[in-house]
């Protein structure tokens, strides 16, 4: 049996398009409508609100240029990026015009919200009738292709991630996913040696998200939110409307201003419940675009590498570990990689719409990937320009690039000089001028780079860092390779493939200059995971190149690199995830399958990387109290480490971290006002600190300030967090 290719929506004939957008419309307005009469229906509405709001002002905006030609995943992506464009566009103009024009003054609520969206989905599909597609041809398929055995099984896998986090988190066993994990290492195993055709995307979806619903569900009823991601949206949904003019980087970006509360508001979820699912998904599809990148790149020439490319990127522990909690990065990236697809995707038409409209939602999501876009823009611009017209080398395709490097400097230089006060260009100064001055100190040990490859926990550890360093090696060779290729032997992937190239090289570039002190200031992790949405295919490029050179001679090795390579990723994957950690009850271990192991652990980091992964409940009972109880000219005290590294007062209770004074270690007679004591501090009695460069935590036995607090003082206590007034 065939059915329509709801995957290409874009191309049905009008009047089924118009039954699909009416009435997913509709049905979303009719469940709005019930929950106004008092009849609830969470779980519906927030299903048929998450399809409404990730696909169907997609699909019409493709719809509408004409974008016909593309397939079913291209499709499928360029719907979910286009339709989170569409709502934050629509939230930040019913958020400047609704108070100017008197309509509401709480535009950022629930009614002005759902029909706003509804308005403009409306306004889109009449837009669309307009739309010629009468030569596109109706694509169906086979539902024999989606009900065979192989999809039913892998579509299991996220579900059983999602209870066997559960069954971790309330009944304290980690058997399930542990089996879990185990099972998707043998089937990784199984494709390195199978030669049979298999949908190589949909096992990446697949594991992609099943692992990110993994780590996110590790806290339970709480999850760690950090920088800005709970205070923001938090404060827009409580005034209805988003404050763009604070002088602060968090309000700079309407991504966390303003998607997340219409989302809220739309899907009529909590924040927790946000973070954990709708974004869960969006970041799983950052690895399908590296997977059709790579592809469109025509570096690699079997599916089987480009899967395993693209794994290598999703295996990593900046994406599994670290990328979950950091909200605005990883929506920021995941039009990051829709920008590199659609710039060095040769069969791409509206190259510069689709281009711009992402340029577009890079700066509205994240400031520090956009800033750092803007320079790799322009510097790929110059040495361009150079080759073109200094060595004159006519192989580079420079207009194109120039042009977007152009509109992106108007955009981004309009954007934040007009919101938060300017407040990230005074801070891109700051960061300069303490890169400039630390340059000549040459005190490399003050560096993020330098702790992060100096600092060992254990054996295990050393080895994941040799395993990683090893894979950034390989690419590096493959990106020297390339390089020696394309110009010595004039090997034309792409005719944008010299643009590639160099971006991979200033990625490479970058990690190395996380030595130099004040550099790296979004951390190695992140800058890591950054860099690998293009660094990706390198490691097996390098192999294929090394594998012809090898047939030449007869080796042991002969057809066996590539599996070899494949498998080392496979490794790695179980070494970040926190599996082999486990088992082997040493560091890297990971909170979402060693919470018992972390807890009763002996060493004290191990037990502060339980206590700091949770977001424990009482903490949040006893931030939430101080912020309600408090007198507000009173300070209120605080072991911070890095920040807040607990991250609790910012998401939960709305006080921003740097309104705490940090408690330094065993400086304890001068504290005045509030102390607050965190689960960590009262429970094993640790305290958190960081050297002078904020570049590792320390951890300390902090009795002799419980000790120093007068039990009259206290004025709060859950049996978890504790609050003394001294």
């Amino acid at each position: 049996m065939k059915i329509l290719n709801p995957f290409k929506l874009q191309n049905w004939e009008y009047k089924k398009f118009l039954m699909v957008i009416l009435g997913i419309q509709l049905s979303l307005l009719g469940l709005f409508g019930l929950n106004k009469l008092g009849v609830e229906t969470p779980i519906l509405r927030a299903f048929i609100g998450f399809i409404y709001v990730s696909f169907i002002p997609g699909y019409l905006i493709l719809r509408i240029l004409k974008l016909n030609k593309l397939d079913s995943l291209e499709s499928f992506l360029y719907s979910v990026g286009l339709s989170i464009f569409f709502i934050m566009l629509v939230g930040f103009l019913i958020n400047i015009l609704y108070p100017n024009f008197g309509i509401t003054d709480k535009p950022i609520s629930e009614i002005p919200v759902m029909l706003s969206i509804s308005g403009s989905v409306i306004i889109l599909l009449i837009l669309s009738y307009f739309t010629n597609l009468k030569n596109t041809i109706q694509e169906y398929i086979d539902l024999n292709d989606i009900l065979n055995p192989q999809v039913l099984l892998l579509s299991l896998v996220p579900f059983l991630a999602i209870f066997g986090s559960f069954v971790s988190n309330y009944y304290v066993t980690n058997v399930l996913l542990m089996f879990l994990y185990a099972i998707l290492f043998l089937y990784l195993i199984t494709i390195i040696f199978s030669k049979k055709s298999i949908n190589y995307t949909y096992i990446l979806f697949i594991l992609s998200i099943s692992l990110l619903l993994i780590v996110n569900l590790s806290g339970g009823t709480y999850i760690k939110i950090y920088d800005g991601e709970g205070i923001v949206p938090v404060n827009t949904i409580e005034k209805g409307f988003f404050e763009g003019n604070i002088k602060d980087n968090y309000y700079s970006v309407i991504g966390n201003g303003l998607y997340v509360p219409i989302i809220m508001k739309l899907l009529s979820i909590n924040l927790i419940t946000t973070y954990t699912y709708f974004f869960a998904f969006i970041y799983s599809l950052i690895p399908l675009l590296v997977h059709i990148t790579i592809k469109s790149i025509n570096m690699l020439k079997t599916e089987k590498e480009i899967f395993f490319s693209a794994f290598l990127f999703l295996s990593l522990s900046p994406f599994l570990n670290l990328l979950p909690f950091l909200k605005k990065q990883g929506l920021s990236m995941f039009f990051l990689a829709l920008f590199f697809y659609s710039f060095f995707n040769n069969k791409l038409n509206k190259k510069t719409s689709l281009i711009t409209i992402f340029l577009i939602s890079i700066i509205w999501a994240h400031y520090g990937v956009a800033s750092l876009l803007l320079a790799q823009l322009m510097l790929v611009s110059l040495i361009l320009f150079i080759i073109n017209n200094i060595l004159k080398k006519k192989y580079a395709h420079n207009n194109l690039l120039k042009r977007y490097c152009v509109i992106y400097l108007l955009l981004f230089f309009s954007w934040y000089l007009y919101i938060s006060n300017g407040s990230l260009i005074q801070s891109l100064f700051n960061i300069f001028s303490t890169v400039y001055s630390s340059i000549f100190s040459l005190n490399i040990e003050s560096s993020r780079g330098y702790s992060t490859l100096s600092t060992f926990q254990s054996t295990l550890s050393i080895i994941n860092k040799l395993l990683n360093i090893f894979i950034l090696g390989l690419s590096s060779a493959g990106l020297f390779l390339a390089m020696y290729n394309f110009i010595v032997k004039k090997e034309f992937f792409n005719k944008n493939f010299l643009s590639y190239l160099i971006i991979s090289s200033m990625y490479t570039i970058i990690l190395i200059l996380t030595l130099i002190p004040g550099f790296a200031v979004m951390n190695v992790s992140r800058l890591t995971a950054m860099s690998f949405l293009l660094l990706a295919p390198y490691p097996l490029y390098f192999v294929s190149i090394f594998n012809k050179f090898k047939s030449q001679i007869h080796t042991p090795l002969n057809g066996y690199t590539n599996k070899l390579i494949c498998t080392l990723i496979c490794i790695n994957f179980l070494i970040s995830s926190g599996f082999v950690g486990e088992i082997v009850n040493q560091q890297p271990m990971q909170l979402s399958i060693s919470k018992d192991s972390l807890k009763n652990s002996e060493d004290m980091s191990d037990i502060s990387k339980y206590y700091t992964g949770m977001t424990l409940p009482r903490d949040v009972q006893g931030t939430k109290w101080i912020a309600k109880n408090r007198i507000s000219n009173n300070k209120i005290n605080a072991i911070l480490g890095h920040m807040d590294s607990v991250g609790v007062f910012q998401p939960y209770a709305g006080i921003e971290w740097y309104k705490l004074t940090k408690i330094q270690k065993d400086m304890y007679n001068d504290i005045k006002g509030y102390v607050f004591l965190y689960t960590i501090n009262t429970a094993p009695k640790i305290g958190i600190f960081t050297d002078a460069y904020a570049t590792q935590l320390y951890y300390y036995n902090c009795s002799e300030l419980l000790f120093k607090l007068e039990s009259d003082s206290k004025i709060y206590d859950n049996s978890g967090s504790q609050v003394y007034f001294t």
